[in-house]
């Protein structure tokens, strides 16, 4: 969703929309804030640190290491707080906590499927006059050889 917010604001063509997928996704809600911050009486003081915290909650998720143990509790051992070469965090993430993520997960989500509909539904020209859109960096030499040299690669690799 973020990466096609994104799109809108940049008025990205089709090339440009397969570069920009490229980008991690901390770097499309930087955009995105850029953006919303211009937007007067815009109330987005929870969205930010409610990202940042739903980001640290995936990452453990989706790179922890899962286990329940004896009483049936879920564990996940991560390396969150490295302190050492073989130090290892273990924390309960109870099915609660994990509804919660979900949760809000979700309701950010429909946030930004609304924005996203609001920015679709306005004509370019309103989406300038009001701010919604980001100008497009021009890309150094070496990142147009790396774009071209990429491209090259697919369609030898027939994709």
């Amino acid at each position: 969703m973020a990466l096609e917010i994104v799109w809108i604001f940049e008025d990205s063509t089709l090339e440009e929309k397969r570069e920009l997928t490229r980008d991690f996704v901390t770097k499309h809600f930087k955009k995105i804030k850029r953006v919303v911050k211009r937007m007067p009486g815009a109330r987005t003081d929870r969205i930010w640190p409610t990202l940042e915290h739903l980001a640290s909650e995936r990452n453990l998720i989706a790179h922890g290491f899962w286990s329940v143990n004896e009483e049936g509790r879920p564990v996940v051992l991560s390396h969150k707080f490295l302190e050492s070469e073989d130090y290892v965090t273990g924390e309960f993430f109870e099915y609660a906590r994990f509804d919660y993520f979900l949760k809000r997960a979700d309701h950010l989500l429909n946030t930004f499927r609304q924005f996203k509909t609001m920015l679709e539904a306005m004509p370019k020209g309103d989406r300038v006059a009001a701010g919604l859109t980001l100008s497009k960096k021009r890309k150094s030499r070496w990142q147009r050889c790396i774009s071209c040299c990429r491209s090259i690669k697919a369609r030898l690799l027939g994709r």
